[in-house]
C-alpha cells in the first residue's frame, strides 16, 4: 500500500511539473488562500521593499505566477509587466532583491523537482499519514510474527533495517516538507523567523580560464588516441573538471553593479524601440545595440569596434576573455576600484570572464543558442596558441601572447584572422583606453551575460535550481522582472 501511494505521488508530481500543465492554476487551495499576503498585494499594488517588516517570502510567492508564465510561453499582460517592473525599479539595488529572487527560484525548484505540490495539501497529508501507518504496521507485524517466517539471523536484521529506514525516510520527508518555502509562507506569520532568512543559493560562481586550460593541455599524442577511440569529449570534460574552481559572489558591490547595468540596458533598449517604433527587437538588433552601448564607454571606442564588429557572440566572448586575462595578469590599471572600495572592478571583471568561459565550455545547454560554432572556435584558438606560446605558467604565457603581432593572418585557418592575435590587439587597445577601463570591461561582460541569458530557453533556466543554481539564471530572472525579457519574447 505504501509503495503504491508513493508511486502515485511521484507520477502525479511529474504530471503537474510538465510544461503542458505548469500554467494551470493547480496550486492547492491551502497555498492560494492560506498564505498571509497583505491586502494591497491581492490588489496588485506595488509592495514596499524598504519596509523592514515586509517579508521577502510573501513578495516572492505573490510574483510566482509570473514566473510560471515566463516558462510556459504566454506573454504577461502590460499591467502585470508594469507592476513587476515598477516594484523592482522602486527597490533599486536593495539587498532584498537578490534574496527575493533566491526564494523565487527555491519555490520553482519545489514545484518542478519535488513532490511538494502533491503532498503539501490536505489529501497529501492524509496519504502521508496512511503511508507511515502502513510502514509501522508492517514493522510491528514482522516483530510479532518473525518466529513463523523461519528466517536466518542476517535476513531478519536486513528486514528490520529496511523497514526502520523506510520509516526514517518518511520522517525526514515530513521535516523537509515543514521547512519548505511554500509551507512556511502558508503557516508562519512572523517575518523574524530564522527559516525566512536561510540562504537558498551558495553564491558560488564556477571559474574556468583559457590560459590555464592551454598551459595544462594534454599532449597531442594523447588527444589523437582519444580521437581514434572517440573519447575526446570525455577527455575535455576531465580537463575542465580538473581546472574548475569557484569564487564567492558578493551581494555588495557585485550584485549591485549587475542590477545597475541591467537597469541601464533596459532603459537603453526601451529608447531604441521607441526610436524605431517597434514593440520587439530581434536577436541581432539587441546584440548590436547593446554592444554599441558598452563600447562607447571607452575613450578609443572606434579602435575597439574595428576589432570586434565582424565577430559573432562566440568569437567575441573568447577574445574578450583572453584580453581580460592578459590585462589581469600583466597588471593593467590595478588601481581601479568600485564605489565603496571593498572589491575592485578588476577582480569582478576576472570573475565574470572566467564564469562566462565556464558556461561556454561546461554548460553547453545554457549557451547553445549563442555558441553554435563554439567547439570549432575554441579548438582552433588552442591550436594557434600551441604554435606560438610554449607551455609555462599563466603569467609568462600572457606576456608572450601580448607581444604577438596583431595583423597576423593564419593561412591554415578558415577565418580571416586568428582570434588569439585579435585578443592580443584588443588587450593593447584596452591598455591605451581609459585610465581605469576595468569598470567598462565589467559592463562588457554583463552585456555578454545578459545576451546569453535572454537567448537561453526558459526551461533550461528552470532546470538550474536542481543543479545548485547559476548566476546567469538570476540575471535572466532580474531581466524579466525589469521588463528586459519582453524585448525577445517572440523568440522563445
Amino acid at each position: 500500500m505504501a509503495g503504491i501511494i508513493k508511486y502515485a505521488e511521484r507520477n502525479r508530481a511529474f504530471y503537474l511539473a510538465s510544461f503542458d500543465h505548469l500554467g494551470d492554476d493547480w496550486l492547492p487551495s491551502e497555498w492560494r488562500d492560506g498564505i498571509p499576503v497583505p491586502a494591497e498585494f491581492r490588489k496588485m499594488d506595488m509592495p514596499k521593499f524598504a519596509c523592514e517588516e515586509q517579508n521577502p517570502l510573501w513578495i516572492a510567492v505573490h510574483h510566482f505566477g509570473t514566473i510560471k508564465m515566463m516558462l510556459v510561453g504566454p506573454l504577461l499582460s502590460p499591467y502585470q509587466c508594469f507592476v513587476i517592473r515598477e516594484t523592482f525599479l522602486e527597490a533599486g539595488d536593495s539587498p532584498q532583491v537578490l534574496q527575493i529572487m533566491e526564494i523565487e527560484l527555491s519555490l520553482l525548484y519545489e514545484v518542478l523537482h519535488t513532490k511538494l505540490p502533491v503532498v503539501g495539501c490536505t489529501m497529501g497529508y492524509i496519504f502521508r499519514f496512511i503511508t507511515m501507518c502502513c510502514i509501522l504496521v508492517a514493522l510491528l507485524s514482522f516483530s510479532l510474527f518473525k518466529k513463523y517466517y523461519l528466517l536466518k539471523q542476517l535476513d531478519m536484521w536486513l528486514t528490520y533495517g529496511l523497514l526502520i529506514w523506510a520509516f526514517v525516510l518518511d520522517i525526514i520527508s515530513i521535516v523537509l516538507l515543514i521547512s519548505s518555502d511554500w509551507i512556511l509562507a502558508a503557516h508562519f506569520q512572523s517575518t523574524k523567523s530564522r527559516f525566512f532568512k536561510k540562504r537558498r543559493w551558495s553564491r558560488a560562481v564556477s571559474q574556468l580560464n583559457f590560459i590555464t586550460c592551454y598551459v595544462n593541455d594534454y599532449p597531442s599524442l594523447l588527444k589523437q588516441v582519444a580521437d581514434f577511440l572517440r573519447l575526446r569529449g570525455l577527455l575535455d570534460d576531465i580537463k575542465g573538471i580538473r581546472y574548475l574552481s569557484s569564487k564567492d559572489f558578493k551581494e555588495d558591490p557585485e550584485w549591485h553593479f549587475i542590477f545597475k547595468e541591467v537597469k541601464e540596458l533596459n532603459e537603453f533598449l526601451d529608447g531604441k524601440m521607441a526610436a524605431l517604433s517597434q514593440n520587439v527587437l530581434d536577436t541581432n538588433q539587441v546584440w548590436l545595440y547593446s554592444r554599441e552601448r558598452v563600447l562607447q564607454g571607452f575613450t578609443n571606442s572606434n579602435e575597439l569596434i574595428k576589432i570586434v564588429e565582424e565577430l559573432d557572440y562566440t568569437k567575441s566572448a573568447l577574445i574578450w576573455h583572453i584580453a581580460t586575462e592578459l590585462c589581469f595578469q600583466l597588471g593593467v590599471h590595478q588601481t581601479s576600484t568600485s564605489g565603496n572600495g571593498s572589491t575592485s572592478h578588476r577582480e569582478f571583471c576576472k570573475l565574470l570572464s572566467d564564469y562566462m568561459l565556464y558556461l561556454l565550455v561546461m554548460q553547453p545547454a545554457i549557451m547553445s543558442a549563442v555558441s553554435v560554432s563554439w567547439k570549432k572556435v575554441f579548438e582552433e584558438t588552442l591550436a594557434d596558441t600551441a604554435l606560438y606560446v610554449r607551455r609555462t605558467n599563466d603569467e609568462d604565457a600572457c606576456k608572450i601572447i601580448h607581444q604577438l603581432i596583431p595583423n597576423f593572418r593564419n593561412p591554415e585557418r578558415d577565418i580571416n584572422r586568428s582570434l588569439l592575435f585579435a585578443a592580443s590587439e584588443l588587450a593593447k587597445q584596452l591598455k591605451k583606453s581609459n585610465s581605469t577601463p576595468w569598470e567598462q570591461m565589467c559592463k562588457v561582460w554583463v552585456h555578454l551575460m545578459c545576451f546569453a541569458a535572454m537567448n537561453c530557453k526558459p526551461h533550461v533556466h528552470a532546470q538550474q535550481p536542481s543543479k545548485g543554481g547559476e548566476l546567469i539564471t538570476f540575471v535572466w530572472l532580474l531581466m524579466n522582472h525589469l521588463g528586459l525579457g519582453a524585448h525577445l519574447s517572440r523568440n522563445y
